[in-house]
């Protein structure tokens, strides 16, 4: 999935992610080949692999791969 850091809501259909959703905030200031995880709501994590970063403007896309606690692949949402 590929998002670009916005400060407003969430738009994931056009590719928008806010900095204050819990993901956004997650992944915030990462860079490339950084593992991040995600706390979810029932206690578990999600690791989220960031891909690339491209840096330039002040919320630049950042393209990640989601990985639940078991290293599974899952949707970042």
């Amino acid at each position: 999935m590929s998002v670009r850091l916005s400060e407003s809501g969430n738009d994931l259909e056009k590719g928008r992610l806010s900095v204050n959703s819990p993901l956004g905030k997650a992944i915030l200031g990462a860079e490339e080949g950084d593992e991040v995880e995600l706390p979810l709501e029932n206690g578990r994590q999600r690791k989220v692999l960031i891909e690339s970063v491209e840096k330039g403007a002040p919320l630049a896309p950042i393209s990640a791969d989601a990985r639940d606690g078991l290293g599974n692949a899952a949707a970042v949402a």
